[in-house]
């Protein structure tokens, strides 16, 4: 009421820019004074009363020449208050009904309001009161002439508003096969029906009596679907992602994994992590959801869950190898791949590959289980470089035969051949390991003696 009532400068200072307005509403402790102020207002000006739940009981003023109808409603009953405010016996002068809300829309048919009248005339007579009786019959004439169109054809087939939208329904699933109506869909007529069949499940969810059980069985004849279109895709999203855990064990499914039905999976658990926490708008996830899907091992951080996950593998391994040498090809029984999870986190400690840095707590757990930060590779060869070392430093050269091993058991001949041809090969080895080997004599296939 109070954006109208911004408006009528606009729409009616033309007639009258010294207007006389008031408004009123049912909640308003000034409002008996300006409804009375607005029955006693006998000058020549324009008088206009906005009101909101004010007039609805029968209240109709002598002298009112018209209606504007700005409220919507779907009631006939309030309706035909509204429009009765303008309607007086044992007047010649015809109102104006300006009807911008198309709450016509309502009222189901015309030809109702001379059924009613009928029957109060009826009841009059009965009751020997028939001298009340001013007449019997209601002229009802109409200027727009697609609106008189569409009471004819109210008249014809309906008897109720409800019908009316169950036609509009039926004719939808005719044309479909099915009720997914969008909510802001619109039929030709104009009829709001995603809004209709919204309400309908939003009547049938809360139990509530305005939905009969045979308007309920109608609407399932018609394909009614009495889950809204989130509560499906919630469903159909649980229902992969449940049958994959059966399958897997886990909800560790990559962004783009599709079920064999087509169901993009992948994205549906991406989306949900999503609405967690909190980078896009929450239109699916309940705590009760969320529960539903921890139970069937949904991750929310995945980065923080496979780091987990792999950390218990390695506990496991520790507990039954007594070590963290694990082979970079290593698969645990459960399938997770912990050999390239070792690598990955050597990796990280060491900023390679584009990896984030581990952080001291993850690097002091690991260490807790003896992880080494080198490879297998890394120490074996670094156990052999310290043979070669105390070979050098004994014996002032590297001239050892290909078969010589060490007491420990190292190959150290072969091992010396070996590094020698890889210093021979530009980019074979490492620069640091270059170094090392330059340090005790052995350079690009040589061996020197102080």
């Amino acid at each position: 009421m109070k954006r109208m009532l911004g408006h009528a400068q606009e729409w009616f200072g033309q007639i009258d820019p010294q207007m006389h307005v008031y408004s009123a509403y049912s909640a308003d402790p000034q409002t008996s004074r300006a409804y009375r102020a607005f029955v006693q207002d006998d000058s020549d000006h324009l008088k206009l009363l906005f009101s909101i739940n004010m007039l609805n009981e029968g209240v109709h003023v002598r002298g009112v020449s018209g209606v504007i109808l700005f409220r919507e409603t779907e009631s006939p009953i309030i309706y035909k208050q509204q429009v009765g405010r303008a309607l007086t016996t044992g007047t010649q002068s015809t109102p104006l009904i300006l009807d911008v809300v198309n709450n016509f829309g309502s009222l189901s048919s015309y030809g109702t309001i001379q059924s009613e009248m009928d029957e109060a005339v009826s009841r009059l007579r009965r009751e020997v009161r028939g001298d009340e009786v001013v007449t019997e019959k209601l002229a009802v004439a109409e200027q727009v002439r697609d609106a008189a169109a569409l009471f004819a054809r109210l008249e014809r087939s309906l008897s109720t508003t409800w019908d009316f939208y169950y036609e509009a329904a039926s004719s939808y699933y005719k044309e479909h096969g099915n009720l997914k109506v969008q909510r802001r869909y619109v039929t030709p007529d104009g009829l709001q029906l995603g809004v209709w069949i919204q309400n309908q499940r939003g009547l049938y969810q809360s139990g509530s009596d305005r939905l009969s059980r045979g308007q309920i069985e109608r609407l399932n004849q018609i394909g009614m679907v009495w889950e809204d279109q989130a509560s499906l895709a919630w469903r159909a999203g649980y229902a992969h992602a449940k049958a994959y855990y059966m399958e897997y064990g886990h909800l560790r499914a990559s962004k783009d994994y599709v079920c064999e039905d087509g169901y993009n999976l992948g994205t549906w658990l991406r989306r949900m992590r999503q609405q967690k926490n909190g980078s896009i708008k929450n239109t699916m996830l309940s705590e009760a959801r969320i529960a539903q899907l921890e139970a069937i091992g949904m991750v929310w951080d995945v980065h923080k869950g496979l780091w987990e996950e792999g950390y218990r593998a390695a506990c496991r391994y520790r507990e039954e190898h007594g070590n963290l040498d694990v082979p970079s090809t290593f698969v645990a029984d459960d399938g997770f791949p912990l050999g390239q999870w070792i690598r990955a986190q050597r990796d990280a400690k060491r900023e390679q590959y584009g990896r984030k840095s581990l952080n001291e707590e993850r690097i002091c757990m690991l260490d807790a289980l003896g992880m080494r930060w080198d490879t297998l590779y890394e120490a074996r060869w670094r156990e052999a470089y310290e043979a070669a070392r105390r070979y050098y430093e004994t014996h002032g050269n590297l001239s050892i035969s290909m078969g010589y091993e060490t007491p420990e058991g190292i190959r150290l001949g072969a091992w010396v051949r070996k590094q020698r041809d890889k210093c021979g090969r530009q980019g074979r080895i490492d620069d640091a390991m270059a170094r090392q080997l330059s340090s005790i004599g052995l350079i690009a296939g040589k061996s020197t003696t102080d």
